[in-house]
């Protein structure tokens, strides 16, 4: 066999495994970070920012809602991307579903923070462009 040709073969066998450890080092990154979004999401709840009135039993019924979801929410979405699972993935998706529905429907009513999405908007794309990356590399082969 031709080493010229054999060369670029291997390399992308090296690409391809090394994206697929980005990609797992990606979704545990992530999941970090909705770890530190559930410990705002309860300490919100709990009401450890006193001054701003915004207390579980002080809010109104669809932020209770809003808030009891993500805070349901955000803990498995954390579990499912560190341990890489399908269904972490799913439920990633899920709850930035959910918050952009809250913002666009009830932004008035219910305290959507807006820097949720701007994270969700960019570890989405990004997850996404690694994985169709990925998708290419593969299809190469």
């Amino acid at each position: 066999m031709d080493p010229v040709k054999a060369a670029p073969i291997a390399e992308r066998g090296k690409a391809e495994s090394l994206l697929d450890f980005g990609i797992v080092s990606f979704q545990r990154i992530v999941a970090a970070i909705f770890l530190g979004f559930t410990i705002f999401i309860w300490l919100r709840a709990v009401g450890f920012w006193a001054e701003t009135g915004i207390r579980f039993d002080a809010m109104n019924t669809e932020t209770k809602v809003y808030t009891a979801l993500l805070a349901v929410l955000f803990p498995i979405t954390s579990v499912g991307l560190w341990t890489t699972l399908s269904w972490g993935r799913v439920v990633w998706f899920l709850s930035a579903g959910v918050q952009l529905v809250a913002f666009a429907a009830f932004s008035d009513e219910i305290l959507v923070e807006n820097r949720f999405l701007i994270i969700h908007a960019f570890c989405i794309s990004t997850y996404l462009a690694m994985v169709f990356w990925l998708y290419l590399i593969e299809k190469k082969e």
